[in-house]
């Protein structure tokens, strides 16, 4: 992924870059050795004298759960490695892997990913790169290089940042185009491998996809630079292509709604005048207030509510698919009825039941047409 990386965190792992080669006289490719393994140790060792780590309960135990999950798949492509997970305290939106399984994912990319099937996606990818022995086969494939090109050359791999190249002198190392070429291979290698290992998880393959269509989202709006031979990772959107033509491969349906909840219409329980009512809501935005009839809650109601309309959704409709009837109080997505007004709506929002559906089916067209807004480049 593309980060944004510190100076410290740079020069770190500068320091990092330069004890894996240092390490590393006889390296093997297929299966992971002492040697690799001594790899890892030695650089973890340095990590923790110059970052440190976060130990908050809840977010040690979703990286560990999500983390086992995908270890699991990963172990049957690669035994022998021993998989940890670490949570970096740093804001930068960034996770890096280390020979031997040790991965380490950034505060940031915590507060980035929007559910565990993205962050399931991130893991798989970091994975993929320790099972695949991809900082192993990059030495092999540089063992021509100086050892400070070599270094520089991992430095960029373990931060996935192109930016690391004015610190690093990067430019000045690497200006061979089959170094650069091979490390974007091992990183469309990480990616196809990650999927692979989603598949065999609870979590949805399509988190990998979505998560790195925001990242390519993002870079679409900042100033094109052309990296030529210097570029040591393919583009985000390059990524997300590959990603979508490997799903559609693999019969995975392409479900983004599934796996993004700010897509999701969701529930939320509120009083309305001491009236116990529920919330449906859509990315932040209230759709409407739903009260309870006769022996149905007002939550169950709005749970029902809720499901029909995402199922509706994963249609992908337009926002003027989105329709209220002007002789009913219903709502209509595409032709399908998705809601329908009661007297008890209409009384804890103080308003008719046609002008309940008419206040959701507005609301609902308005989040559609901000997701739109919030995803410029079109990919299938």
């Amino acid at each position: 992924m593309n980060v944004v990386v510190t100076r410290r965190a740079m020069l770190a792992l500068l320091q990092i870059a330069l004890t894996l080669v240092l390490v590393a006289q006889t390296p093997a490719y297929a299966k992971v050795t002492e040697e690799e393994k001594k790899l890892g140790q030695e650089a973890a060792e340095q990590i923790a004298k110059q970052y440190k780590f976060v130990t908050d309960p809840k977010l040690v135990e979703r990286v560990q759960r999500v983390g086992k999950a995908v270890a699991a798949a990963a172990l049957q492509d690669e035994p022998d490695l021993d998989f940890t997970f670490t949570i970096v305290d740093d804001n930068d939106v960034n996770a890096f892997s280390l020979p031997g399984g040790r991965i380490y994912v950034n505060k940031g990319l915590l507060d980035k990913v929007q559910s565990d099937d993205e962050l399931a996606g991130v893991l798989a990818h970091e994975c993929a790169h320790a099972a695949r022995h991809h900082v192993m086969s990059l030495i092999k494939e540089s063992e021509k290089l100086s050892l400070p090109r070599l270094a520089a050359v991992l430095v960029v791999i373990a931060t996935q940042n192109q930016a690391a190249a004015d610190t690093a002198q990067v430019f000045d190392w690497i200006a061979q185009a089959k170094v650069s070429g091979y490390s974007v291979k091992l990183e469309m290698e990480a990616d196809r491998v990650g999927l692979e290992y989603l598949m065999k998880t609870p979590y949805n393959p399509v988190g990998e996809l979505t998560f790195m269509e925001r990242l390519a989202d993002e870079e679409y709006w900042r100033p094109q630079i052309d990296w030529g031979i210097y570029r040591t990772h393919p583009l985000s959107e390059e990524r997300a292509q590959a990603l979508i033509k490997e799903l559609k491969a693999k019969g995975i349906p392409i479900d983004r709604r599934h796996v993004l909840p700010s897509r999701q219409v969701q529930v939320r329980d509120v009083q309305i005048q001491g009236t116990q009512a529920a919330e449906l809501v859509m990315a932040g935005r209230q759709l409407a207030v739903l009260g309870g009839d006769g022996a149905v809650t007002a939550r169950d109601r709005a749970v029902a509510v809720a499901k029909v309309i995402n199922a509706a959704l994963d249609n992908n409709p337009r926002p003027t698919d989105v329709i209220d009837s002007r002789n009913a109080p219903t709502v209509t997505i595409l032709g399908q009825p998705v809601f329908t007004a009661t007297a008890a709506d209409a009384a804890v929002n103080g308003k008719s039941p046609q002008e309940v559906a008419a206040s959701l089916s507005k609301a609902l067209r308005v989040a559609l047409f901000a997701e739109q807004l919030k995803s410029p480049i079109v990919r299938e």
